[in-house]
């Protein structure tokens, strides 16, 4: 499936804003992705695609997401359920991939005209509005009309975000890395650790 995405940082009170002008939404939920490539952490800007364990609302799944283009808003993805987070990344790292990144948000989502609108807030990152594309003869032209926001600059995907945070601060790589072996090794429900980085 192909995805045309942009995404926003917002502050606090603008997501209220957004959040307080459509109906609609999802209950707030936690989504966590841990990553998967080539390259670890840099698999999706060396590489162009990365592999996904996702667990969302009680569920998980292994996900296939690549970069179409320079600028990072088209986007390829496949997606399929899975019974265990630790099978899945005992594969992937049995065929040569190697663990990336954690990226650990509170979600809610609502459809508005031909729009997906995705409100993020990550502990770490920040808060972000993501707009999906669902029809492929819209654009991303009056989104901030629509948004009711100041115009602003569109940002890199939170992979990258994530990246620039860990060259700012690189002793918080470690910490990924032991939240992901609790996650995957010491995790008896074979789920993601719900208590978050």
């Amino acid at each position: 499936m192909i995805e045309k995405e942009h995404r926003y940082r917002i502050s606090k009170s603008e997501k209220d804003k957004i959040y307080g002008q459509f109906t609609s939404w999802t209950k707030p939920s936690k989504v966590v992705d841990i990553t998967f490539g080539l390259s670890g952490a840099t698999s999706m800007i060396v590489n162009g695609w990365i592999i996904r364990l996702r667990q969302k609302e009680g569920k998980i799944s292994l996900e296939y997401k690549a970069s179409l283009n320079k600028e990072s808003t088209l986007w390829e993805e496949y997606a399929v359920a899975i019974d265990s987070i630790k099978e899945a990344a005992t594969i992937l790292k049995k065929i040569g991939l190697k663990e990336g990144l954690v990226l650990d948000r509170i979600r809610t989502e609502c459809v508005y005209l031909k729009y997906k609108i995705t409100l993020d807030d990550f502990e770490m990152l920040g808060t972000f509005v993501e707009i999906e594309l669902l029809d492929g003869n819209q654009s991303f032209s009056n989104i901030f009309e629509i948004l009711g926001i100041p115009e602003r600059e569109k940002e890199k995907p939170y992979g990258d975000i994530m990246l620039d945070l860990l060259l700012e601060k690189p002793e918080y790589y470690q910490h990924i890395k032991d939240y992901i072996n609790s996650s995957l090794i010491h995790n008896k429900n074979n789920c993601i650790n719900p208590n978050g980085i």
